[in-house]
């Protein structure tokens, strides 16, 4: 039976092009619409998961490694994102095995709020309840300036940060003079280690 209908198909679209037109056009929108469903995306997502296992695992290069953000480092270090005073700590320690470049896979684009020692601040609160005078040190202690001791720890080893250039013009802001030579003093250490220098419109 199932070959009588395929040979009348066969026979129908030999005789008749329109009819293999139509036929095909019905297929194939029945098959664009099998698309969209959720079943067709649960069955790619297991496939998907098939052709990983199945692919051969290329070799890691022995001159790179990965230090990831996964659920231990959370489970450690708290919530993330994390203030930036752990990435400069971090860098201070794999300073030790004396790699050739450290490169971030994270975007730091905007200013980051001081974070307060617990510990030092509790001394401090205790001074001045007490009536004593405290130093600015001690107080620039007790609070810390995490973008200062990120920048710091990058200015000390090969390191690249992520980027990203917009196909568009940026608002310009007003910079000190101050700012501004900090700005090109930047631009200067990011064209020496990048591939790329920075863009003359997207600066």
């Amino acid at each position: 039976m199932p070959e009588k209908k395929y040979d009348t198909i066969k026979k129908n679209i030999e005789s008749n092009p329109i009819y293999g037109a139509a036929l095909g056009l019905i297929l194939g929108l029945l098959i664009i619409g099998f698309l969209f469903t959720d079943v067709y995306r649960l069955f790619e997502y297991k496939l998907f998961d098939v052709r990983f296992k199945i692919k051969p695992q290329l070799p890691q290069w022995e001159y790179l490694t990965f230090l990831d953000v996964d659920d231990n480092s959370i489970n450690n270090v708290g919530q993330f994102p994390w203030p930036r005073y752990i990435y400069a700590n971090g860098l201070e320690v794999i300073k030790d095995i004396v790699p050739k470049q450290i490169a971030f896979d994270i975007q730091f684009m905007d200013k980051s709020p001081r974070y307060a020692q617990p510990e030092i601040l509790k001394i401090v609160e205790e001074k001045v309840k007490a009536g004593k005078r405290i130093t600015y040190d001690e107080l620039n202690t007790a609070i810390l300036d995490s973008d200062a001791l990120f920048s710091g720890a990058i200015a000390k080893n090969n390191v690249v940060l992520a980027y990203s250039f917009l196909n568009r013009t940026l608002t310009q802001t007003k910079l000190t003079p101050e700012e501004q030579k900090k700005r090109n003093e930047a631009i200067q250490r990011f064209e020496k280690i990048a591939s790329i220098p920075v863009p003359k419109d997207k600066q």
